[in-house]
């Protein structure tokens, strides 16, 4: 059933964005998570109001969608600190997300330029995961060694999933494996590179 009005959802949408500016706002340091987040919000009502209708591709258009998720790893990444390790960690989360709508939305699934991108996705997820483990070899040689095994193995994994990608039930419920495998190369990149 459609609601006969927008109005509860465009106040709600209004206050949650003044609470979360307000608190960002209220942050110490400099100032750069509350223009990401300005920035973040007049992209995506740029996007939702007139862009999505002007660029009619569900390609471009999921990876637009995408873009949040590296932003709150972003806002959850606390002040200073390594910006090129922010970096790489931000990739690895846009990549793993990339992937995972890729396999799991069935549209998506079938569009032969997903395929393509899904081979450069699984190549970047290898590289950033190499480079991950150069940045941690000057501190902990097994979380290195392990960040490296772990890239290649993802990548492998993630490669027999995308080749048995036929069945739309078989790559939707193995869709889930993109998660884990991101997830755990982040966490073992945030472990060892500290």
């Amino acid at each position: 059933a459609r609601a006969e009005t927008l109005l509860p959802f465009i106040y709600l949408t209004a206050a949650l964005f003044t609470v979360n500016l307000l608190l960002l706002a209220a942050q110490p340091g400099p100032p750069r998570r509350l223009w990401v987040f300005l920035l973040l919000n007049a992209a995506y009502l740029l996007w939702y109001n007139l862009l999505r209708g002007i660029l009619h591709s569900r390609v471009f258009a999921y990876h637009v969608v995408l873009v949040k998720y590296p932003v709150i790893v972003f806002f959850l990444s606390g002040d200073g600190g390594d910006m090129w390790s922010l970096l790489l960690a931000v990739v690895m989360v846009f990549i793993s997300f990339s992937m995972y709508e890729a396999l799991h939305d069935g549209e998506l699934n079938q569009n032969s330029r997903v395929v393509q991108i899904r081979r450069l996705e699984a190549a970047a997820l290898l590289v950033v995961s190499l480079l991950m483990a150069l940045r941690m070899a000057g501190g902990s040689g097994a979380a290195a060694i392990l960040q490296g095994a772990g890239g290649v193995a993802a990548f492998l994994v993630l490669r027999e999933l995308f080749e048995r990608r036929g069945l739309h039930l078989q790559s939707r419920s193995s869709s889930y494996s993109v998660f884990a495998l991101g997830f755990l190369l982040v966490v073992n990149f945030s472990l060892g590179v500290r």
